[in-house]
């Protein structure tokens, strides 16, 4: 059972990290930030905030490294 709850936030994790890394990589090829959700962000604006979605997708990215590794030394 515990593998089956380490194997669901790993999941989730990584899927997250994948869309907001692809949130990011949009916002810094079209240069508007989320424009589906309403956030009407462009320009500078949108780079910074997908430079910072950028970083997120990392560190969830990270988290779900690090809750595999620990799941994996326990």
């Amino acid at each position: 059972m515990d593998s089956l709850i380490v194997a669901i936030v790993t999941l989730w994790f990584f899927v997250t990290a994948g869309y907001a890394g692809t949130v990011g990589v949009s916002a810094l090829r079209t240069r508007t930030y989320a424009p589906d959700l309403g956030l009407g962000l462009h320009g500078g604006a949108a780079v910074a905030a997908g430079i910072a979605t950028l970083l997120l997708a990392a560190a969830l990215f990270a988290a779900g490294v690090l809750v595999t590794f620990v799941a994996t030394r326990a």
